[in-house]
């Protein structure tokens, strides 16, 4: 009987969970629904660097596209897309930490502990390099209270 409730009220949980996540969007270019401007989310794990996908290797996941670099990074990303998305739907993690949703740009990005975290521009960037932990765990906290209340996303034109 107690398995059966844990099932019920996980399936429950999840029903409840899945459409607020999926209400906030991803990062995506301002015409089209691609991703963080074409970057291959694999390569910044598997090859420790930026690099833009092609229109040969792309994947259509939660209405967004993702382009891949090569077939093995589609495929990789394919059989588990939680490993690679970024961080707040690729949001700025810096200004994450501070309550804002700001668009980043791709190529400012860090992993760490096996997550990829964007920000939207040098300055912020090499701050959040510098206390990756104090504002991941701030961001981690906003990132949780947007999950409940979306809201228009900022951008900062600098």
């Amino acid at each position: 009987m107690r398995l059966s409730l844990k099932i019920l009220f996980i399936l429950f949980f999840t029903a409840i969970i899945t459409p607020i996540y999926s209400d906030i969007p991803y990062v995506t270019g301002p015409n089209d629904s691609t991703a963080l401007q074409g970057a291959d989310i694999v390569a910044y794990f598997t090859d420790g660097k930026y690099t833009k996908g092609t229109s040969a290797n792309k994947v259509l996941y939660n209405g967004v596209l993702w382009y891949f670099s090569s077939q093995e990074h589609m495929e990789q990303f394919k059989r588990n897309p939680q490993q690679f998305i970024p961080q707040y739907h690729g949001y700025s993690a810096y200004d994450m930490a501070k309550g804002k949703r700001t668009d980043s740009i791709p190529t400012l990005w860090c992993v760490y502990e096996n997550k990829l975290y964007l920000n939207h521009n040098a300055k912020v960037h090499r701050l959040f390099l510098k206390n990756k932990g104090s504002f991941i765990t701030g961001g981690d906290l906003n990132w949780k209270r947007m999950l409940k209340t979306p809201e228009t996303p900022t951008t900062v034109i600098n």
